[in-house]
C-alpha cells in the first residue's frame, strides 16, 4: 500500500521527522513504516540504501516545521539499540494486512480449482481481479509477501502454492522492468499454472517425482490439460498467461515438456514462472520431501544454469531473493540469531533480521528488528552485526511458517 503523508526529497529529511515510506530512484518503495528519524546516521543509511525521497507523516512534519519539539520515544521492551527503520510493531501490522490479501487470493484460487474438479465453470474474472489486487501490493513491498509465502499448509498446498508462485513471479517480472500489464498477466499465469493438475491424483502433486512410467505420462499432460480446461470453459485468460500455463515445464536445453522447446523458443515469462515454481516447491515440506533451506533451494536452481534455465534469469532471480532470502535463519558475528525479513538489494550481505535469540542463545521474549546495513558496531576488528552463517532453523525449534504466521495472526 502507498503510505499517506507528505513526499519530500531525501536531502530535506531531518531528525525529528516521522517517516511513513521510503522510495528509490525508480520510484519503487523500499520501506513502508512509521519511524522516527532521531539522528543523521539513519539518514545516511537511507541514502546508502538508494533512497531518493521519503513520505513523512503530516502531523509530525508540521511539528518539525513549526519548530516545536517532537517527543523522542524512550527505550521499551519492544525496541533495541540500533533498531532499524523497520519497526517490529509496524512490521507485524503489515504482515496482518498482507495476510488478509494472501488469504483472499488463496480462497479465490481454491474456489476455481474445486469448480474444475467438480466439472463446473470457474470464474476467470474472480482470478483476474484477485491477482491484479495482489500484484499491486507485491510490487510495493515484495519482501513482505516473500515472508508471507513462508506460511505453508499441506492441506491447502494446491492453492497456497499457486498464490506463492504468483507472488514470486510478479516480483520477479517487476524487477526485470516488465510493464504493469505484463506483470499482472505473468502473475495470472503463475496463479493458474497448475490447473491442469486438477484431474490428476493429489499424490502426484506432492511427490513431484519418483513416478512410474504411467504416472510420468499422466503428469506431463497437465500443461496441455490446463489450456484445455480454459478453452473448454470459454474463459477469457490473457494470451501471455496461456503461454505460461503451457510452457512452465519447458527447459532451456530442450529437456522439458510438453513441446520439448529449447533456448529462446521458451518464452522468458514462462521461465520466470518456472523459477518461482521451482523455488516454492523446493522450500515446501511434503510427506515425501523435506523443505530445503532458502540457500539450498537457490543452490539447486543455480546448478541448472545453462541447462534448465538461462544464466541471466537465474542471476536476476538471485538478486531479487538475495544472498540470504527472506525466511533464512542466520547467526550474526555477535552470536545473536534471527530470521531475515527484508533484503537490502544494494548490500545483499546486510539484510534486515528479526532477532529471535540473544548472544547467549536464549530465546527473546520480545523480538526486535535489526537492519544490518545501519549497524556500525565493531568488535575485535570484525563487524559485530555481520552475518556469520546461515543455519537450519529446525535445530533451534524455529519454523519460518510459524514465525511469519504468528506475526500475521
Amino acid at each position: 500500500m502507498v503510505p499517506l503523508g507528505k513526499r519530500i526529497p531525501i536531502e530535506e529529511l531531518r531528525g525529528g521527522m516521522f517517516v511513513a515510506g521510503v522510495y528509490d530512484q525508480t520510484d519503487a518503495i523500499i520501506y513502508s513504516a512509521s519511524t522516527l528519524i532521531s539522528d543523521e546516521r539513519q539518514i545516511d543509511s537511507l541514502k546508502r540504501s538508494g533512497a531518493v525521497s521519503v513520505v513523512i507523516i503530516p502531523d509530525e512534519a508540521s511539528l518539525e516545521e513549526s519548530g516545536q519539539a517532537v517527543p523522542h520515544p524512550g527505550p521499551s521492551e519492544e525496541s533495541a539499540p540500533g533498531e532499524s527503520i523497520i519497526a517490529y510493531a509496524q512490521y507485524r501490522q503489515e504482515l496482518r494486512e498482507g495476510g488478509e490479501k494472501i488469504r483472499h487470493a488463496q480462497t479465490t484460487v481454491r474456489d476455481a480449482m474445486e469448480a474444475i474438479k467438480m466439472g463446473r465453470i470457474f470464474l476467470s474474472r474472480n482470478i483476474l481481479t484477485a491477482t491484479e489486487e495482489l500484484v499491486e501490493e507485491v510490487i510495493a513491498d515484495p519482501d513482505l509477501y516473500f515472508g508471507l509465502s513462508q506460511v505453508k499448509s499441506l492441506s491447502e498446498h494446491a492453492w497456497s502454492h499457486s498464490v506463492n508462485v504468483a507472488v514470486l513471479s510478479a516480483a520477479f517480472a517487476h524487477s526485470l522492468s516488465y510493464s504493469p500489464e505484463k506483470t499482472r498477466d505473468i502473475a495470472i499465469g503463475g496463479m493458474l499454472h497448475d490447473i491442469g493438475m486438477m484431474n490428476l491424483p493429489q499424490d502426484l502433486w506432492l511427490r513431484r517425482g519418483n513416478f512410474t512410467q504411467a504416472e510420468v505420462a499422466a503428469y506431463q499432460t497437465h500443461p496441455s490439460a490446463g489450456i484445455g480446461i480454459i478453452d473448454g470453459s470459454r474463459q477469457k485468460i490473457p494470451a501471455l498467461a496461456r503461454t505460461i500455463i503451457l510452457q512452465h515445464h519447458e527447459r532451456w536445453n530442450g529437456g522439458g515438456f510438453p513441446g520439448r522447446l529449447s533456448g529462446i523458443d521458451v518464452n522468458e515469462t514462462a521461465t520466470i514462472c518456472t523459477l518461482a515454481d521451482t523455488y516454492d516447491l523446493l522450500t515446501t515440506k511434503t510427506p515425501y520431501h523435506r523443505a530445503n533451506l532458502p540457500q539450498e533451494a537457490m543452490a539447486t536452481i543455480f546448478r541448472q544454469v545453462d541447462e534448465g534455465f538461462p544464466r541471466m534469469l537465474v542471476e536476476q532471480f538471485t538478486r531479487l531473493l538475495g544472498i540470504y532470502p527472506v525466511g533464512s535463519f542466520v547467526r550474526l558475528m555477535s552470536g545473536e540469531m534471527g530470521m531475515v525479513i527484508r533484503i537490502n538489494r544494494s548490500h545483499l550481505l546486510s539484510p534486515a533480521v528479526l532477532m529471535l535469540f540473544d548472544r547467549q542463545g536464549v530465546r527473546l521474549a520480545k523480538p526486535h528488528v535489526r537492519d544490518l546495513s545501519t549497524e556500525e558496531s565493531v568488535q575485535a576488528g570484525q563487524p559485530l552485526y555481520k552475518i556469520d552463517k546461515s543455519l537450519d532453523p529446525s535445530v533451534f525449534q524455529i519454523n519460518p511458517s510459524s514465525i511469519f504466521g504468528i506475526a500475521a495472526g
